[in-house]
């Protein structure tokens, strides 16, 4: 009777999977690389790289990459030139997003805050990672949401991207991306506005990167202030659930 019970419970088990369908996962084996690498930090230059057995495969008509991937997430933050902020942040993005880009954030509240100690010695500071946003088509701001261009990609598996500053009038800037598939798309900040020099810029207003958290420190307690840009990728492909993930690294530096 209990073997005819266990036998029971088994079909019904295997009926049940059999029914709801099992999960078609990529095998991404430890030979398969993807990540994201420095190319020149000084001069704002960075890379995706993909392995060049996935390209040929996708260009082989074997895989179709999701259409939105593979992803690029550009980041920035402001804070210091020797604070704890940017390892901090990019430890938490890598732990938070990496599972899916399903989880990515399309609001600024919903990205990583972390409070972290100036160098100085100040009170702690609360600094956050931040999207850019852009001038679309219709003229509109919106938050950059930016897919590397598979055919873009080099032989040897590696998509370029730099990101520049571009002065403006009146003492303001915008950083500039260059992204192979892409026209020179200038960005600016989360809330829309222009970059400037000098931290008290980034905390006068209520939609500042600073005034938002009133119980820490002022900003202006952040030693040699820095706009620290950052970059992540996933990429996935149609009939799989997985997402191979490259991990978030700081590509570029501008003294505020």
């Amino acid at each position: 009777m209990i073997r005819r019970k266990v036998l029971s419970l088994l079909l019904t088990t295997a009926l049940l999977f059999s029914s709801c369908g099992v999960p078609n996962y990529f095998d991404y084996t430890t030979d398969v690389s993807f990540k994201t690498q420095n190319i020149s930090q000084a001069d704002g230059r960075a890379a995706i790289y993909l392995d060049p057995s996935i390209l040929d495969r996708i260009y082989d008509g074997a895989l179709t990459p999701i259409p939105t991937t593979p992803k690029i997430y550009l980041l920035y933050s402001i804070s210091g030139s020797a604070d704890s902020s940017s390892s901090s942040l990019i430890s938490a993005f890598n732990s938070a997003y990496r599972s899916s880009i399903n989880s990515y954030p399309s609001e600024y509240e919903d990205f990583i805050t972390r409070n972290v100690a100036p160098s100085a010695g100040a009170d702690t500071v609360q600094y956050a990672l931040y999207p850019f946003k852009y001038i679309n088509e219709e003229g509109m701001e919106a938050q950059l949401n930016a897919a590397a261009v598979i055919t873009a990609f080099s032989a040897d598996g590696s998509y370029e991207i730099s990101v520049t500053r571009t002065p403006l009038a009146n003492g303001e800037f915008v950083l500039t991306l260059n992204a192979p598939g892409y026209e020179p798309i200038q960005l600016y900040r989360y809330n829309g506005k222009a970059f400037q020099n000098g931290i008290n810029n980034y905390e006068t207003d209520s939609d500042d990167e600073f005034n938002e958290y009133s119980g820490d420190a002022s900003a202006s307690s952040i030693v040699s202030p820095q706009i620290k840009v950052y970059l992540a990728s996933s990429v996935g492909f149609r009939s799989y659930t997985n997402f191979m993930f490259a991990k978030m690294i700081e590509i570029a530096t501008f003294s505020i």
